[in-house]
């Protein structure tokens, strides 16, 4: 409809004042149609939005509770989606996955409580929730590439 409303206004059919007329009618058709073709449109990117900040909630309170055992129910929970749309969502909006995410978080905790704080590895695992520091140690090594004891 839109086309054939622009193919109306040039050249108009009539001239002088009822031209000008025609012209803003026609533009006024074309707004409205523009307007209710983006009605749907405007409605995802609301619900993207609404996605994106729940997203961004559940992100900060993983980053405020590391020690926090934290499953991906929990998460996608809190989130207000099923567990398999947060997994996608959490990929698309940060690049890795949640637990990857989550993992790499205390990891990088763990390591500064290490160097700053001069906790020992026992101390730092579980300052971020890692209940065996053989565990821990073990995803230390494969994050840095090293023991976390070499920062003793």
């Amino acid at each position: 409809r839109i086309h054939a409303v622009s193919a109306e206004m040039f050249p108009p059919p009539v001239a002088g004042n009822a031209a000008q007329l025609l012209l803003s009618a026609h533009a006024a058709e074309i707004v409205v149609h523009a307007l209710f073709g983006e009605r749907g449109r405007i409605a995802a990117d609301s619900a993207t939005d609404l996605q994106w900040t729940r997203l961004q909630s559940v992100k900060q309170r993983m980053d405020a509770d590391l020690a926090y055992p934290w499953s991906i129910d929990e998460l996608a929970r809190n989130a207000g989606l099923s567990r398999r749309s947060f997994n996608q969502k959490f990929r698309m909006a940060y690049g890795q996955s949640a637990i990857d995410y989550l993992r790499a978080q205390r990891l990088d905790a763990a390591r500064a409580f290490l160097i700053h704080q001069r906790l020992s590895v026992t101390e730092a695992a579980y300052r971020v929730g890692y209940a065996h520091p053989a565990n821990f140690a073990t995803a230390f090594r494969r994050r840095f590439g090293h023991s976390p004891s070499r920062y003793q």
